[in-house]
């Protein structure tokens, strides 16, 4: 079967790390047997001042994946007019693929806009659709109005409907009554072998991965690591690596500057995923305190190394924290996040890494 993969977002120069599920995902689909390629049309606003590049394509391989990139100039989607250019521009990245290469069998479409793009190559060619769902949007309830017309739509049309987490498809049930099956994100555990570490003594690593945006929470995270080092004690041993690129790095900058915490607080910036897999290695705890995610792809790495988690209490962690692999803490409370991490590290010892990587390994590899 040949399986071509659309995603709403995929890894581009400006965001190294957007997609990286769809990557790892069509790369294990590829390891069973499945012929995929992944279709990306990058239609950014800044490509603008690329008019020369416009429709042209990159046909290469990436972590192992044919990727067909096709470059272009598309305003943000605002609304259904602008959307409807988009999904226009999307068709033709497609009509482009297939002068390359043979006409697929089946769509594998990331998200709802990317499900739009499906559901015209559907009407089209008649080429059926699939839908793995991922929107953060849908657990902080910030999809806009003049949407859902258009997700139930598209979601009514498709073949089949996957949600990453059981708490995205109680979200997704309030658009379709379709079946909804509930499929993890895929982890591939073998890259992530428990190793285990003897960090100095004087040094306990904490680290958390994301892009650098409000909803990640990095300034609480800050703000926590800030209180614990008004304990001196705590202010010799804490560091802590947060990996990621986003709109708010200058923000966090600013406040680890302010609090006076450079020396504990390290902001790398982007990694290949290969390299985070070697800092997951490498670190005792990891922590997530974002506001609202899907799943949480980092957290179930962090447990694939054998690391226990803090996370925020939001839907998607109940699925993945409990009491033997970490600590759940309300969402932006940092005096709470810091009390959680200081417990963490005065027992450290009861946490059993082994087991941690084990029960994560069966779970979700």
């Amino acid at each position: 079967m040949k399986i071509l993969v659309i995603p709403t977002w995929f890894a581009t120069d400006r965001n190294k790390m957007s997609g990286i599920f769809v990557s790892e995902q069509s790369k294990a689909l590829i390891e069973t047997g499945a012929d995929v390629h992944i279709l990306f049309a990058d239609f950014h606003l800044l490509n603008i001042f690329n008019r020369h590049k416009w429709f042209t394509h990159i046909d290469t391989t990436e972590n192992e994946v044919p990727v067909f990139r096709v470059n272009g100039f598309a305003l943000p989607k605002r609304n259904k007019f602008l959307t409807d250019l988009w999904i226009n521009f999307y068709h033709k990245a497609f009509r482009l693929y297939l002068q390359f290469h043979s006409k697929p069998d089946l769509i594998h479409s990331h998200s709802y806009f990317a499900g739009l793009v499906a559901l015209r190559i559907q009407e089209i060619y008649g080429i059926p659709y699939m839908i793995t769902e991922h929107h953060s949007g849908f657990m902080d309830d910030s999809i806009p109005k003049w949407q859902v017309p258009l997700i139930k739509k598209v979601y009514n049309k498709s073949s089949a409907i996957i949600a990453v987490s059981s708490s995205l498809k109680k979200k997704l049930l309030e658009y379709t009554q379709s079946e909804i099956e509930v499929i993890s994100n895929l982890v591939l555990t073998e890259e992530l072998e428990y190793t285990e570490i003897h960090p100095a003594a004087n040094a306990f690593k904490i680290i958390s991965v994301g892009s650098l945006i409000e909803r990640k929470g990095f300034d609480t995270l800050i703000e926590a690591i800030g209180i614990l080092c008004q304990q001196s004690e705590l202010k010799k041993i804490i560091q802590l690596t947060i990996i990621g690129e986003g709109t708010e790095r200058r923000k966090l900058e600013q406040l680890i500057s302010m609090k006076n915490l450079n020396k504990n607080i390290h902001l790398v910036g982007y990694c290949p995923h290969k390299e985070v897999k070697d800092f997951l290695k490498n670190s005792k705890l990891y922590v997530s305190s974002s506001h609202a995610e899907t799943q949480g792809v980092a957290v179930i790495e962090a447990l694939c190394c054998g690391l226990p988690v803090i996370g925020t209490s939001i839907d998607c962690m109940t699925d993945i924290i409990d009491d033997y692999n970490g600590r759940m803490v309300t969402a932006r409370n940092a005096p709470e996040l810091a009390q959680a991490i200081e417990l963490v590290i005065e027992n450290y010892v009861i946490f059993n890494k082994k087991e941690i990587r084990s029960n994560a390994v069966l779970k979700y590899g």
